[in-house]
């Protein structure tokens, strides 16, 4: 309920939005390449790809600093297992993977954890 959790709110409203944005610009790529609609944007990918790396790298941040306050209570707040918690480390470890070990040098990723990080709201 401090600041670092509300920034941290804010952040995952801004990542969920952009979940959204980049799945609609997906969308429209394939309008284009099935030619239902014309070619009339620029290209996104490049910063689609930045803006990715910004959100995974504050979220792999965010992991590293409440397990350094919490330890092992982040994951076992007053003894008992919180899931939202495993969910999001996990989450935040294969999309980190993801991003910078399974995508290198390829043009499309082999998982897309897209529809799975607006799971990260249900923290709220």
């Amino acid at each position: 309920n401090g600041p670092f959790e509300k920034m941290s709110s804010v952040v995952i409203l801004l990542n969920v939005l952009f979940v959204f944005l980049q799945l609609q610009y997906q969308g429209y790529l394939r309008g284009v390449g099935i030619g239902v609609r014309p070619d009339d944007m620029p290209d996104l990918n490049r910063m689609i790809a930045i803006i990715d790396i910004v959100f995974n790298i504050f979220f792999a941040i965010e992991l590293v600093v409440r397990l350094s306050v919490f330890r092992c209570q982040f994951f076992f707040p007053e003894g008992k297992p919180e899931i939202l918690h495993f969910f999001d480390a996990g989450l935040v470890i294969a999309s980190c993977a993801d991003l910078f070990f399974f995508s290198q040098g390829h043009s499309s990723r082999g998982m897309n954890l897209n529809v799975l990080r607006p799971f990260r709201f249900l923290r709220f």
